[in-house]
């Protein structure tokens, strides 16, 4: 996500990350990634996340090759998240990840 808002947002543009823990005891992390380049239309908006899927963006010379937001959108479900975009006037790419960091601990020791 934060590939495609460098790659699509002008020289003078803006790219906003943010990260946060969603309560103090939670055990959720949303990353946000916002951006004021070129825009996703509202028609396609649920085609970005298929495999090999472009915006018809002619004349860019940031050309991708379609699997990027693929990859995300199925490393993301993974591991249990979901990611979502909206294009009101910029676009915001949100992840929602479950941190069950404890668990990973526990893994990595039983793997020795």
């Amino acid at each position: 996500m934060l590939s495609n808002a460098f790659k699509f947002t002008s020289k003078n543009g803006r790219i906003t990350l943010g990260v946060e823990q969603k309560g103090a005891d939670s055990d959720i992390i949303e990353i946000k990634v916002k951006d004021n380049g070129i825009g996703i239309p509202e028609n396609r908006k649920k085609k970005i996340f298929k495999n090999f899927f472009q915006l018809d963006d002619r004349g860019s010379t940031n050309l991708g090759s379609g699997i990027g937001l693929a990859l995300s959108k199925s490393l993301v479900e993974l591991h249990h998240g979901e990611i979502t975009v909206q294009t009101e006037k910029d676009a915001t790419f949100t992840t929602i990840l479950p941190s069950n960091l404890k668990k990973g601990r526990i893994i990595l020791r039983n793997l020795k």
